[in-house]
């Protein structure tokens, strides 16, 4: 049970930085936007912090 709460926990949080991140990374940049479904917070409640970093960063190399 304490882990299903921590995954739905990380999970929230994700979502929280993904929607901070675009506020901030979108008026820097056009174009760095991740968006919120199922499958970007189930990374970020497996991952965490990192696998927050790293989708913003995937999305970054779709830029390049």
């Amino acid at each position: 049970m304490e882990k299903i709460l921590n995954f739905i926990l990380r999970g929230m949080a994700g979502c929280l930085l993904f929607y901070l991140g675009n506020q901030v990374l979108g008026s820097i940049m056009e174009g760095i936007h991740v968006g919120y479904n199922l499958i970007t917070f189930s990374i970020a409640g497996f991952l965490g912090i990192p696998g927050v970093l790293a989708l913003y960063g995937v999305q970054f190399y779709m830029l390049l």
